[in-house]
Formats: structure tokens, C-alpha cells, sequence
């Protein structure tokens, strides 16, 4: 797998670095609010529980969806130290809305019933419907009209509406050679013997499609 629009340029952010933050929604927000004019956000990341625990959580304890949300975040390892560091994340994604869409991988965990908290905010908080893609992992086999689809990832469950299924089982990578030193992203070694599969891998060839349809129609992107 290589390439994307030719012209397209590439933000970077690492979701597990704090960036001098004291809590990962802040820093969520700041990575979030720096790429203003980006037309397509990619999520190749998430925690492992699903809309429903929060759903659950949120009514059994009397508190907001922002609230459950950030909790579990937190349980996960990501410090939220109030609720209103998870909400400052959630308006900054309602805010890229205005200027490009958010794509999310859902769980690889094939036991999930729904999709997990990650791609599934916008179940929990509407105002990100706007313009939201999940995306899952399904292998396609066979020959061209006669194609047999087998899924490998999380289930769309709620996000059905706006979830998209990719190939990301079973992935190659390009290999970059810098003097004696080998890098292959996704692969563990240079022969490319060893494959690699998830939603992660699937997720980016929608977001790489958005960009290439901006390029060709960039007065019907916004």
C-alpha cells in the first residue's frame, strides 16, 4: 500500500503525548484545533469499550454522556482530570466539522455488539454527525464480480448510517531504505513476508480517498 493525493500535505499527531498538557483532552484539543485547514482527520486509535457501557455508566450513575465518556478514557489510561477537558475535545471535533471530515476506526475486537467509544462518539453526543466516517475491516477475496467479503473488525452496529468497510486485512507496506537502516511501516521485516491487518489499516484508505477527491473536485469538498 503506498500513496494518497500527490499534492496533499500531512499533520501529524501523537495521541498518546501530552504535549505539556495535564490531561489528554486538552491536548486532544490543541492537536485538533492546530490542523485548521486539514479536509480530513484520520483516527487510527481508541479505547476498548462500547457505546453502551457508556450509555450504562452515564444512567446508572446520574451523569452526563461527557462525563462517562472521560471516565472511561481515564480508566484507560488517559488522564481527564474534569469533565470539561473531555468536552473541550468534543468541541474542537464539532468544530473541524465546519472544514473537514472525521474518520475513525472502529475496534478490531470481533466480539464487540456495538462500536467502541471512540468511533462511536457521535452516538453519544449528535452534534458530531455532521461529518463522521467509521470505518471497519473486511477482507475481499475472489475474482472481480464474484467477490467474497469477510469481516475481520468490529461491527458498524449504531454508526451503521455513516460506516464505511476497507481491505485492511493483510496489508503491504513500502519500504524505506536509508543507508544500512530498513523501515517498513506496518511490517516486521524487509522481505515483506510478514502482513499486517486491523481497522487501522483500513481506515486511511478512506481518508487517502477523501484527499484524492478534493483534488479532483475540490469546489465540491469543502
Amino acid at each position: 500500500m503506498m500513496g494518497v493525493a500527490h499534492n496533499a500535505d500531512l499533520f501529524f499527531a501523537d495521541y498518546t503525548n501530552l504535549n505539556g498538557f495535564d490531561n489528554y483532552g486538552a491536548a486532544w484539543k490543541a492537536a485538533t484545533d492546530n490542523a485548521s485547514s486539514a479536509i480530513v482527520q484520520n483516527n487510527s486509535w481508541g479505547i476498548e469499550y462500547t457505546i453502551d457501557t457508556v450509555k450504562t455508566y452515564a444512567s446508572d450513575n446520574s451523569v452526563s454522556n461527557a462525563f462517562a465518556a472521560g471516565a472511561h478514557y481515564q480508566s484507560a489510561g488517559y488522564t481527564m482530570t474534569t469533565e470539561a477537558n473531555f468536552q473541550s475535545y468534543l468541541d474542537s471535533l464539532n468544530d473541524f466539522q465546519s472544514h473537514g471530515a472525521i474518520v475513525f476506526a472502529l475496534t478490531n475486537d470481533t466480539s464487540f455488539a456495538n462500536a467502541d467509544i471512540s468511533a462511536g462518539l457521535p452516538e453519544l453526543f449528535p452534534e458530531l454527525k455532521e461529518a463522521w466516517i467509521t470505518v471497519g475491516n473486511t477482507e475481499v477475496t475472489g475474482a472481480a464480480g464474484n467477490h467474497t467479503y469477510t469481516r475481520k473488525g468490529g461491527v458498524c452496529g449504531d454508526t451503521a448510517a455513516y460506516c464505511l468497510q476497507a481491505d485492511g486485512f493483510e496489508v503491504f507496506s513500502v519500504s524505506n531504505i536509508e543507508g544500512d537502516n530498513h523501515y517498513v511501516q506496518g511490517v516486521s521485516d524487509v522481505d515483506q513476508s510478514t502482513k499486517k491487518s486491523g481497522t487501522s489499516y483500513a481506515a486511511p484508505q478512506v481518508s487517502g480517498a477523501i484527499a484524492i477527491l478534493k483534488e479532483a473536485f475540490p469546489s465540491l469538498i469543502r
